[in-house]
Order: structure tokens, then C-alpha cells, then sequence
């Protein structure tokens, strides 16, 4: 019941990531890792793409969808 509420709760790029896991501990230790503060390259780095981020041609679905991953990891 945890692992799904987990899963649910996270978008479905990270979701496929960690579905394979054994444990909620698990996930719950990779999103720590993933995410915790000491990752401020990783945060430059999105924040930087999400500045960067233009639609371009792509449809206005595409973009979004592109947009709110990046923001869901930030």
C-alpha cells in the first residue's frame, strides 16, 4: 500500500524507476538520495533546463508534459 501511494505521488519517469524496487524503504532511500540538498548540481542543473525550456515545435501537450517533469524533480 505504501510502495503504491509512493509511486503515485512521484511522476511516471521516476514511478518506472523505482517499481522494481523490493521495499518502500528502498524507494524511500532513493528519493532521498536522489533529491536530498547535497544534490545541488542535479538542482542547478533543472532549474537551469526549466529556465532554458522553450516550446519550439513542439505540441502544447509535449511541452507541458516536458515542463512539469522537470519541475516535479526540482
Amino acid at each position: 500500500m505504501v510502495i503504491s501511494w509512493i509511486l503515485n505521488s512521484v511522476t511516471r519517469d521516476i514511478a518506472d524507476r523505482l517499481m522494481h524496487m523490493p521495499t518502500s524503504r528502498d524507494i524511500w532511500i532513493d528519493l532521498h538520495d536522489r533529491f536530498h540538498e547535497s544534490n545541488a548540481p542535479r538542482i542547478y542543473q533543472i532549474k537551469k533546463l526549466l529556465i532554458e525550456l522553450q516550446q519550439g515545435s513542439m505540441d502544447i501537450s509535449s511541452y507541458y508534459t516536458k515542463l512539469r517533469i522537470l519541475w516535479d524533480e526540482h
